[in-house]
C-alpha cells in the first residue's frame, strides 16, 4: 500500500568505505529514519479525519526530489525536468486518497506543493485539493558546531542535516479535509525528551 521509488545504490554497512556516495546516501538513509516517527504519527492524524468512504488509499512516497537551495524545486516542477515529470507521473498512476511525500522541499507558502498537485492533476491524477506541509527541522540552525569542523552554519550543524531550512521536509497531498488543529508537530522537539 504505497508508491516507491526505485531500487537504490547504499553501501549501507559495507566494508569498503571508498565507494563515493557513501556520505550521501547514508545522510539520506538516516533522515529517512528520523522522519520516520514523524510519518507514523501524522498518518494515524489523517486517519482521525473524517472520511466520506469504507476505504481510503493511503500511499507513501520517498520523491527525492529534494534541492540543495530553496526554490529550485518549485522551479523544476515548473521547468518539466525529468526527475520531478517522473515523480509527478507516479502519484498520478497511484491514485491514492492520502499521499505522503518525503524529500519533498518545505515553502512558507506551499508554492512547491500546490505547482506538484496542479502537475498531478494535469497529468490525469486525482484532484488533491488540500495540500498540507509543516516546516521541518531540516536545515534550521543550531548556531553550533554540532560536527566539530570549525565552521558554523554547515548542514551538518542544522537540527537536522540540510542546506537550508526546509530542505527535504515532508508534504501530504490529500482529497479530504485534514483536521489541522488536531495535527502536533515535533520538529523541533529533542530527540532526549522522547527516551
Amino acid at each position: 500500500m504505497g508508491v516507491f521509488a526505485v531500487g537504490h545504490d547504499y553501501a549501507g554497512g559495507s566494508a569498503q568505505p571508498c565507494r563515493a556516495n557513501d556520505r550521501d546516501q547514508t545522510r539520506r538513509a538516516d533522515s529517512r529514519r528520523r522522519r520516520f516517527g514523524f510519518c507514523t504519527y501524522l498518518i494515524f492524524i489523517l486517519f482521525t479525519v473524517p472520511l466520506y468512504a469504507d476505504t481510503i488509499r493511503v500511499g507513501i512516497f520517498h520523491t527525492e526530489l529534494e534541492r540543495k537551495a530553496p526554490g529550485l524545486l518549485y522551479r523544476d516542477i515548473l521547468r518539466n525536468e525529468d526527475d520531478t515529470d517522473a515523480a509527478i507521473a507516479r502519484v498520478a498512476q497511484a491514485n491514492c486518497d492520502v499521499i505522503v511525500l518525503l524529500d519533498f522541499d518545505y515553502d512558507h507558502h506551499l508554492l512547491t506543493l500546490k505547482a506538484f498537485a496542479q502537475a498531478v492533476r494535469d497529468t490525469g491524477g486525482p484532484d488533491y485539493f488540500v495540500q498540507y506541509a509543516l516546516r521541518p527541522n531540516t536545515g534550521t540552525p543550531s548556531y553550533i558546531d554540532l560536527n566539530m569542523d570549525g565552521r558554523l552554519g554547515t548542514p551538518k550543524d542544522a537540527q537536522g542535516y540540510g542546506w537550508f531550512s526546509g530542505q527535504g521536509g515532508m508534504a501530504v497531498l490529500s482529497r479530504s479535509p485534514i483536521n489541522a488543529a488536531a495535527v502536533e508537530n515535533h520538529s523541533n522537539d529533542l530527540w532526549a525528551e522522547f527516551a
